[in-house]
């Protein structure tokens, strides 16, 4: 975000900007209208220009220690250009490091759950008999999906993060937890290897029908075109 009470140069600051590849640009007049984009965007950067020094004072502090963004005071659209590239240089070797520890972890554990795979295939069997019960447990989702997205959290790559969102009402269903956390587990790792530069992963929870309950996926807001079904613990009345 570029702030900056002088209209004219305001807009060439956000040109120089847009630019560049991959990036977007906000344009703000002063403190106002700044804590405005601030609280509906996300921001990576804030770029301060011609602004009272009480304002660009406060602007930095609160994009510095509460929003945790790279503050920087400009002259002109080419040492804004400068600063906006070296940013983007620092922030994208960040993630590249992170990317990569967290991709080892991620591949020990592929590697791990690979090993159990014929213990699954078992309980699935039993999961598909008829009055099988074998590993079955009622599972709360209101509980059961935060807790999944905390423990995944930690195998995904940098700055992928994982929200639940259970629309209410949703009832408990019966599952076998290892089979479901592994289902679900592949279906996220597909998501967030969409997403090499950050983003978020949403897992919704809502009743499909009477005697079902559907855990979507969605990337980025994106439907990833995989789902789990499952049976609610008791059907729900209409």
């Amino acid at each position: 975000m570029v702030v900056d009470k002088l209209e004219t140069r305001r807009a060439e600051l956000v040109d120089a900007i847009c630019e560049l590849p991959g990036v977007e640009a906000h344009g703000a007049p002063g403190f106002l209208d700044a804590l405005k984009v601030m609280t509906t965007e996300r921001m990576d950067a804030v770029m301060l220009g011609t602004l009272p020094d009480s304002e660009l004072r406060q602007l930095g502090w609160i994009a510095n220690n509460v929003l945790h963004c790279a503050v920087a005071v400009v002259e002109d659209a080419g040492e804004l250009v400068m600063r906006t590239e070296a940013m983007l240089v620092e922030r994208r070797r960040k993630r590249e490091d992170a990317y990569a520890t967290r991709a080892a972890r991620i591949e020990a554990l592929a590697l791990a759950r690979a090993s159990g795979g014929a213990l699954a295939h078992r309980l699935r069997v039993a999961q598909r008999e008829p009055g099988a019960q074998a590993g079955m447990q009622t599972l709360v989702l209101q509980d059961w999906l935060p807790a999944l997205c905390t423990g995944f959290a930690r195998m995904m790559p940098a700055y992928v993060e994982l929200v639940p969102v259970i629309s209410a009402g949703t009832p408990a269903v019966r599952a076998i937890p290892e089979i479901l956390e592994h289902e679900m587990f592949d279906i996220v790792l597909e998501a967030a290897a969409k997403l090499p530069w950050g983003g978020t992963i949403w897992l919704t929870a809502e009743l499909a029908s009477d005697d079902t309950v559907r855990i979507d996926v969605l990337e980025n807001g994106r439907g990833t075109g995989d789902d789990v079904t499952l049976r609610t613990a008791a059907p729900v009345s209409s």
